[in-house]
């Protein structure tokens, strides 16, 4: 081969391994990858807090899209996040802890809602704990936590459903709101957006008792008991901490709107398909309990809550507290 074939040789492998790859005459830049994170709630309260986000696009960090996924049930939710198809989610608290107990590759980044449950009733004598014996009060939360918090608190005040208070968990939410605002059932334990709800179509109904504040007065403490948890991949806080503090930004953010902004928070509600009328949700907010505290400093409260389920049911949350790797650190 001469000179000036060598040179040409030469000159033609510098350029190509120089220059970027094209592919069917379109440049692929490396430095322009964007990487797709998948986050995903539930219908009802919990997903409201998404709202913010949501209406403000989905631009939280250069290099990443945000997509968020509304689900059905807890069920549905769990199923994704055990094939891996969401990054970060936000769920039940025991589900979370379950999950994390299972082997499940997510831990707890936050805690984004506290409590918003309780005893609303027609009937003008319950107006303390004390005052449920003998009664019957309905319940839709079986094995869940209007269930397990409800019998914490009256075996706590000396009272136990099995003994005193007949509890009736023949009806889903939705059914006993109907119920309730029909005037079939006049005292039952139930969440928000219910409880505005039949209050505003039922005005013989009242809320009785704040399950919030029976809560806090048994724990001595003005805190009260977190039931959301945002759970991420821990690979994602391994490998993109910087772009998980912006989405933890981003999502103290979004709330923080929808406390202030509640009509609007309503709309979106209603356009994620979160299964809430733009009203009810926008009436329903400042009883949400919304918030944002990171994982380190919830941990207190979260295992004071799971500890009751534990007490119940072990099982509820996969047969024991979960130890510190459950919650993510990200530092300052």
């Amino acid at each position: 081969m001469g000179i000036i074939s060598k040179c040409v040789l030469l000159l033609l492998t510098l350029l190509f391994f120089s220059v970027p790859v094209f592919s069917s005459g379109v440049r692929e830049d490396v430095s322009m990858t964007v990487i797709p994170i998948r986050v995903a709630g539930l219908k009802g309260p919990s997903g409201m807090g998404m709202a913010g986000m949501i209406n403000s696009g989905t631009e939280i960090a250069a290099g990443y899209t945000v997509s968020f996924e509304i689900l059905g049930t807890p069920d549905i939710m769990v199923s994704k996040l055990l094939s891996g198809e969401v990054d970060a989610a936000a769920l039940p608290l025991n589900v979370a802890a379950k999950l994390y107990q299972k082997g499940a590759p997510y831990a707890m980044g936050a805690v984004t809602g506290y409590g918003s449950i309780y005893v609303v009733s027609s009937d003008p004598s319950i107006r303390t704990v004390a005052d449920l014996k003998g009664k019957i009060v309905y319940n839709a939360g079986r094995g869940a936590t209007p269930d397990y918090l409800f019998q914490y608190i009256l075996t706590q005040n000396g009272l136990s459903s099995r003994d005193y208070v007949t509890v009736n968990f023949s009806y889903e939410h939705a059914e006993l709101a109907q119920l309730l605002i029909a005037g079939k059932a006049d005292t039952a334990v139930l969440p928000e957006p219910f409880v505005t709800m039949v209050l505003a179509k039922n005005p013989k109904l009242r809320i009785a008792l704040d399950l919030q504040k029976e809560w806090s007065a048994l724990q001595k403490s003005a805190d009260t008991y977190p039931v959301t948890a945002l759970v991420v991949k821990k690979s994602l806080a391994e490998e993109h901490a910087a772009f998980l503090k912006k989405l933890f930004a981003a999502y103290r953010e979004s709330i923080g709107w929808v406390l202030q902004n509640p009509q609007d928070a309503g709309k979106i509600s209603e356009e994620m398909g979160l299964g809430l009328p733009a009203a009810v949700a926008a009436d329903a907010v400042p009883r949400l309990n919304l918030a944002f505290i990171p994982a380190p400093e919830a941990r207190k409260s979260a295992e004071a809550f799971l500890s009751v389920f534990l007490s119940f049911d072990p099982k509820s949350i996969g047969g024991k507290l979960p130890d510190e790797g459950f919650y993510i650190n990200l530092g300052d």
